[in-house]
């Protein structure tokens, strides 16, 4: 791992564990609630992906790994961002109320085409069946589902990189992670699609193609780039806090002038 990817990332550390239950309360208090949880639990999430990914002594679990540790850091960035040029919860609020619905709604869905195939019954995944299964559906309409959804998908992260790129202007302070690394990382995303299911492409790559030494290279560089992802959102979440307690203003100081 590069040695000073590897400092940056126990300095935020330290400071995220060290002010931890602090945090957890400016988040339960944050006026911005929704949008103060989001970040927190990814922030958590995000450093559990990448602490294993750093265990990790094999390419291919390193892989699946850091596929979803991009799908992860994609998304609470778009929040942080929502949060920054709004001034408002309203991502947050979209997060745990209209996406937590969807995804619901399609698990259910699933569920239910797997018990049309074992009872063979065709068109078994429909509204009406979704509403037995679902209670909060009762008094729902189409419509309702289709605002969900249709509210939902902003978090699809293909819109998001758009969103970053023709929504925030280049005078953003991040414009070169809008404009290149969240580009970088859905080209990454979308090479590493093979590894999470079980294609032939990932098998091929990692036991015909890679040499030993590549293995080694590649397994520093998903290391490095888990490092790099739980960092940034810990990060995110001290600035988040900043604009409103100037303890973290200075701790995301002394963070951002670290060398």
């Amino acid at each position: 791992m590069d040695y000073t990817e590897n400092k940056r990332y126990n300095l935020t550390k330290g400071i995220f564990i060290k002010n931890f239950d602090e945090i957890k309360s400016l988040v339960e208090k944050s006026k911005y609630v929704n949008t103060a949880k989001a970040l927190f639990r990814f922030a958590q999430k995000i450093d559990r992906i990448a602490t294993t990914m750093i265990k990790a002594d094999d390419l291919y679990v390193a892989r699946i790994l850091l596929r979803s540790l991009l799908e992860h850091e994609i998304i609470a960035y778009y929040i942080w961002t929502k949060y920054i040029k709004d001034e408002t919860d309203d991502c947050g609020t979209h997060y745990y109320v209209d996406y937590f619905v969807s995804e619901q709604l399609k698990r259910e869905g699933y569920n239910l085409s797997v018990e049309g195939i074992e009872k063979g019954i065709e068109k078994n995944q429909n509204f009406e069946n979704l509403k037995l299964k679902l209670p909060f559906l009762q008094e729902a309409t189409q419509q309702d589902l289709e605002k969900v959804y249709r509210v939902a998908n902003q978090f699809d992260i293909k819109r998001i990189a758009k969103y970053l790129n023709t929504e925030i202007p280049e005078s953003d302070a991040f414009s070169d992670v809008n404009k290149k690394v969240i580009l970088d990382a859905l080209i990454k995303y979308n090479f590493l699609s093979s590894y999470i299911h079980g294609g032939a492409t990932s098998e091929i790559e990692i036991f015909e193609h890679n040499k030993s030494d590549d293995i080694v290279k590649e397994l520093k560089s998903a290391k490095n780039f888990g490092l790099i992802g739980a960092r940034f959102i810990m990060e995110q979440l001290i600035m988040f806090l900043a604009d409103e307690h100037q303890k973290y203003a200075d701790l995301i100081k002394q963070i951002v002038s670290f060398k």
